[in-house]
Formats: C-alpha cells, structure tokens, sequence
C-alpha cells in the first residue's frame, strides 16, 4: 500500500477534523491529495475532479448524508462514500450501508479509516474492470451480429463440438432460431437438420 495514491474529497464543517481524517489515511501509506467541501454546491464541483473516495461526516449543519448520498449518485462516475462520525450507533451506521455509503467508521476509531479507503478503492477498481469488460461484450456481440455471413461458434473442448452462439445471418441461412441450436453438436444437428426456409 506504500505510496499507492488515493485522491481525497472530505465533506466535513471542522479543518482539525478534515486534517485529522488526511493523516488516518496517510498513516495507511497513502500518498494523498484532499479537498474539503461544507456546501452541496462545493460537493458538486469537487465531483467533477473525480476523487477516489468521499469521506463524508454524518452530521453537518447545512447537509444531510442523505443530501451527500443523492449528489454522489447523480455523478456519472460516483466515487465510494465512507461515513466518518462521532455520534452514529451501529444501528445508524448500518442505515448508513442500506443507504448507499460503501462503509462508516467511528472518529474515536480512526484506525479503521485507511483499512476501509483501501477496500473502497480495491472495489471501485473492481467495478470499474467489470464495467469495461461488459462494454467490450457489448461491443463483440454488435460486430457478431452484424456480419453478413453465416457464423457459428463451437466449443472444440469436447468432442460431439456443441454450439455456443451463432450470429442472425447463420439463423437466417438455415432457418433455425438461437435458442434452438445452443448445445447442439453442430456436425451431428448438420447431418440430421433439414434446412428452413
């Protein structure tokens, strides 16, 4: 974790606290940046800096968690909220979790900070890889798709080779809908299959 970079953004009132909450995640070996925002208006310009995570305090005077939790939402990249407070119960904090904030830790038990930064940030990356993988497939699956010719694909794994996907010209050139071929061993299905049209 030494060195590894971590891009703060700390919804709290208090600067000793904002400081305070810095040092915590340093302390993990974070090399951080941070900015501390009080308003909603600050909260939405300093997500549109992209940090990693928010640090939001549970109890503000002129935000809500809920107000934070909504504005975070809207962005279209939402870093992972973790609630800092001194004042909620495990009843309260696990609300927090229902909620939309990835975890919470006590002010009292700021050791647990950079632990938390850290699993936000592995599961933000994880989420982000997903993401990118599932716009590659849907990528693939339009090129499959719009190939003029038939194709099918098999798995070479076992021997009666059974279909795993065929594009719509291969359905439209025989006849026969996805659903039906998936499965089938394609030289046996080709031998005994008469062709629709």
């Amino acid at each position: 974790m030494t060195g590894s970079p971590a891009r703060l953004l700390i919804v709290e009132d208090l600067k000793e606290d904002a400081v305070l909450l810095n040092r915590a995640v340093q302390r993990h070996g974070f090399d951080t940046e941070w900015e501390q925002v009080q308003t909603l208006e600050q909260l939405a310009a300093a997500l549109d800096r992209h940090p990693n995570v928010v640090l939001a305090d549970y109890c503000l005077p002129s935000l809500t968690l809920e107000d934070i939790l909504t504005q975070v939402r809207r962005h279209p990249q939402p870093p992972p909220v973790i609630v800092v407070s001194g004042v909620i119960g495990e009843e309260i904090a696990a609300e927090t979790i229902r909620r939309g904030a990835v975890d919470y830790v006590m002010k009292d038990r700021l050791q647990r900070l950079g632990p938390a930064v850290e699993r936000a940030l592995n599961e933000a990356r994880h989420r982000q890889r997903e993401l990118e993988l599932e716009g590659e497939l849907q990528l693939r699956n339009m090129a499959f798709a719009s190939i003029a010719d038939g194709v099918v694909i098999m798995d070479a794994r076992h021997a009666d080779h059974p279909m795993d996907d065929c594009n719509p010209a291969f359905e439209k050139m025989f006849g026969y809908r996805r659903e039906e071929l998936i499965g089938k061993s394609f030289f046996r299905w080709r031998i005994l299959a008469p062709i629709r049209r």
